[in-house]
């Protein structure tokens, strides 16, 4: 008779807990029964789990109070007191020990985050960059990339560029090497494909630290790197600049991987058509090793929620080693010799792979639990997890707030706790299975598995991405059922195509057209999914940490069976969780709120997108309106996915009303298309000249911008001089250029706006160059204006001081990168101080806000503010 899984004693007989079961001499462990969904699962807590608890919460101490000596001597009490209370009292040993513990993490991770040696490479790193001569060992893989990404990527005159980390052991200082620690992530402007990992080098490039965020919403790249222990950057122009002092031996473990990652990427590719995106998108996934030419696709990856498929994490590695382990199972039943096998496996995939510390962690996990199952001792998984997870913290501390590392290490531990009693859950045993049942049942067992795998897996990472990543995606359990099969599918063609071509490249071609068609199946469903309404949601704001904690506390309590009979407590603490996330965060509604609180008569948003413009101006003088000036940058093409359409949801800008393109330069519109896609506009205005230019050359860069806002079907203006409307109490007035006005030069065609509210006065120029400008003072129009933009960015013509003057302004805005303050020819005109200069090279996003009475109060994103009174 078939006994339920649902009935513990049954299963075991004579009420003995599954983790009373005997070991079998077959090595086979036997079957565990957890209690289902409507019962409460077996509990987690073991030495292990305990000593994993103890160990972060000790970090958390130390991360909150940063007194060394205080924790050291705080752990020492804890010892004697486990020394002599604990011979008598066994509780108060156990509790002694848990707080050494914790004081010992306290201590290592001050230590771990505070302390570098005198000869780091940190001493000598500051935001300017420096000129420099390092040597060092790559230290990771070598890979050559597209300088630009974005819809005007084609129109760079940039070449691709090769990247890598180099470890350092010398820096030049006076005409003599210093020994020196730390990692440089390298850049050279040039294709070098001599390099390897492992090499020993020599570089001459411009060092400086890496920069954090200069807008809000952006991505933090120095806080990314500082995650892979990347101390700084070195870039350099030319490839001869980098001259080899030793190849690396094969005896190397770096120069081994290297070469055996570039025998498998060899043998991937035989066969492929020249699909840059479908062979990207098989180099992430197969080989971590990630390709600009992802392009659009991996932007439709995360937008789906499907980030954690793409790349090579604990998720990756599931599927893979789950994959292996039956196959190997079918071969040998044995599960030691199985589990052994596996992590033979393993460890030559790791050789194959880059060490990126995600891959590294997600490498350790799957190891010890190989080793779990291959010691033929009952292991539980959760003890390996919590054990990996300890050595990781060890190992780096700072991964305890690291996204990634909290979603996989909280994932896997709630798939192996949770797994089998929701599964249950969704599907009972019944008591009995007559023999012609038994298909069936098994097929229906097997479907209600891997539902409950999704589900706890949803469960549990919603709250973590949405803390993280400030985006929710309700469908990313229903793509991720599809996606899984299919990615599997992947997954294994692709694994033994690179083992079958290693061996006999001849029979890898017949792999190569099932490869491709299960890859472009998987492409294409994200796609077509990222295109979906509800696909993912953005969140204008992070949530807060006790949102997090509250909502993760009330899934993992569901799916532990806490709420068995408490449906109303449970249903009301996920509408409450819900509500607190969506109804504060969602943009519309923290649009709504901000006009609530406070109404200026005009807001200024400089955004800090280096050589370029892009204004956001937002109207709130009887009449609500936002205006968009330029959205361009010469060093990021990928602006508006970048930077602008980030920083409009972290400003809670949901719609542009006026979007305005200066001119047909693409440091003034690159970011045009991402973020007519993105973002509702309602209108354009452009002058003449640039849509002349797209229709002398549609497949230009002008040609494009006016494609892509077709594709949207937005209304096209092109207002000249004269043109003027008022919105509430601000008026707005186009000052430049006339009717009859022509020109070669793009600049010298710019738009000029003024526009007035609160009783004060804005002067956009554009590009307005040497020609224009005598051209527009001529004119003898009123030019006075309080706040002022620098034309181009900040160059200075014959004509630019008698411009200064008519304009006569109070503050003064420069969009641009430092490198237009070397040879500042401003300087001295700027000088006055009633007048107020500011950079965005030097102080990120600035912000003028304009009130009804005429007060001007300006602050920058990396400064506190300051008001300035009338």
């Amino acid at each position: 008779m078939h006994q339920t899984r649902g009935d513990s004693s049954q299963a075991t007989g004579g009420g003995k807990s599954p983790a009373a079961l005997p070991h079998t001499d077959d090595g086979v462990d036997p079957p565990d029964y957890p209690r289902p969904i409507d019962g409460r699962s077996e509990s987690p807590w073991s030495p292990f789990t305990l000593l994993a608890c103890a160990w972060i919460a000790g970090l958390l101490l130390g991360a909150w109070i940063d007194l060394f000596w205080l924790w050291c001597g705080a752990g020492v009490i804890a010892l004697v007191v486990a020394a002599i209370r604990g011979r008598t009292r066994a509780g108060t040993r156990h509790v002694a020990i848990f707080f050494a513990i914790m004081c010992a993490a306290a201590a290592w991770g001050i230590v771990r985050w505070n302390h570098l040696p005198a000869s780091h490479i940190n001493s000598y790193l500051t935001l300017e960059a420096q000129l420099a001569q390092v040597t060092g060992t790559i230290d990771s893989p070598v890979n050559v990339t597209q300088p630009q990404r974005g819809p005007m990527a084609d129109f760079s005159y940039l070449p691709p560029a090769t990247m890598f980390v180099i470890a350092l052991d010398s820096i030049t200082i006076d005409d003599q090497p210093q020994p020196i620690a730390g990692r440089l992530l390298v850049k050279i402007k040039q294709t070098d494909l001599m390099l390897r990992e492992g090499d020993r080098v020599r570089l001459i490039g411009w060092m400086g630290a890496i920069d954090g965020p200069s807008n809000p919403g952006e991505m933090d790249f120095r806080a990314i790197m500082a995650s892979r222990e990347v101390d700084g950057r070195l870039t350099l122009n030319l490839r001869d600049n980098c001259r080899m002092i030793q190849r690396g031996s094969l005896l190397d473990g770096a120069t081994l991987r290297s070469r055996i990652a570039a025998a498998a990427h060899e043998s991937l590719h035989i066969g492929l058509h020249e699909d840059r995106q479908r062979r990207a998108f098989l180099d992430t996934l197969l080989l971590g090793r990630w390709s600009s030419d992802l392009g659009e696709l991996n932007d439709a990856f995360r937008n789906t929620g499907l980030t954690h498929i793409l790349s090579i994490s604990g998720a990756h590695l599931t599927m893979l080693m789950g994959l292996i382990w039956c196959v190997v199972r079918l071969i040998w039943p044995h599960p030691r010799r199985a589990a052994i096998i596996v992590l033979c496996i393993l460890g030559l995939y790791m050789l194959a792979v880059p060490w990126r510390v995600p891959i590294v962690r997600a490498g350790l996990m799957a190891a010890l639990l190989c080793l779990g199952l291959a010691s033929g001792r009952r292991v539980r998984g959760i003890d390996m997890i919590a054990l990996s997870a300890v050595i990781v913290l060890i190992w780096r501390p700072q991964d305890l707030f690291n996204a990634g590392a909290q979603l996989s290490y909280i994932v896997v531990a709630a798939l192996i706790l949770f797994t089998q009693p929701v599964s249950q859950w969704l599907w009972p045993d019944p008591l009995i299975i007559p023999p012609a049942e038994q298909f069936r049942h098994a097929l229906t067992r097997r479907t209600a598995d891997y539902l409950a795998v999704n589900l706890v897996a949803f469960v549990v990472a919603a709250p973590l991405v949405a803390f993280h990543f400030r985006m929710v995606s309700p469908l990313a359990m229903l793509l991720t059922l599809v996606a899984i099969p299919v990615i599997t599918l992947v997954l294994g063609l692709g694994y033994l195509k690179i083992l079958v071509g290693l061996a006999l490249p001849s029979a890898g071609l017949v792999l190569a057209g099932p490869l491709e068609w299960s890859a472009d199946i998987m492409t294409g469903l994200v796609r077509h999914a990222s295109n979906w309404p509800a696909s993912s949601m953005p969140l204008a704001t992070a949530p807060s940490a006790v949102w997090l904690i509250g909502t993760l506390s009330i899934c993992l309590a569901w799916l532990a069976g806490w709420f068995t009979r408490r449906k109303l407590a449970l249903s009301a603490g996920a509408i409450i969780c819900g509500a607190w996330l969506l109804l504060p965060h969602h943009p519309r509604v923290a649009e709504a709120v901000d006009r609530i609180r406070s109404q200026p008569a005009m807001t200024i948003n400089m955004f800090a997108v280096g050589d370029g413009s892009c204004f956001l101006i937002r109207l709130n003088d009887g009449v609500e309106h936002h205006i968009l000036f330029d959205c361009g940058s010469q060093q990021y093409l990928d602006l508006g996915e970048r930077s602008i359409i980030p920083a409009l949801r972290a400003l809670h800008v949901s719609r542009i009303d006026t979007l305005i393109i200066s001119h047909a330069d693409m440091d003034h519109f690159a970011g045009v298309p991402d973020l007519v896609e993105a973002s509702h506009v309602r209108r354009v205005l452009l002058p003449p000249h640039l849509k002349q230019e797209a229709e002398s050359d549609p497949q230009g860069a002008a040609g494009q911008l006016m494609a892509a806002l077709a594709k949207k079907q937005i209304p096209i203006e092109t207002p000249t001089r004269g043109w003027n409307e008022t919105r509430g109490n601000a008026q707005l007035d186009m000052l430049w250029p006339p009717a009859d006005w022509s020109s070669e030069r793009a600049n010298d065609t710019s738009l000029v706006l003024s526009i007035r509210a609160g009783g004060k006065r804005l002067l956009l120029n554009g590009d307005l160059d040497r020609l224009a400008t005598p051209a527009l003072l001529k004119l003898n129009d009123d030019l006075r204006a309080d706040i002022t933009d620098l034309p181009h960015h900040g160059s200075f013509v014959p004509d630019s001081p008698r411009w200064l003057g008519k304009v006569a302004p109070r503050f003064v805005l420069q969009s641009s990168g430092p490198a237009r303050l070397r040879n500042d020819k401003w300087a001295a005109l700027l000088a006055d101080p009633s007048i107020t200069r500011l950079v965005t090279a030097l102080r990120g996003m600035i912000e003028l806000r304009v009130a009804k009475d005429g007060t001007i109060t300006w602050s920058a994103f990396r400064e506190l503010p300051q008001a300035i009174e009338p």
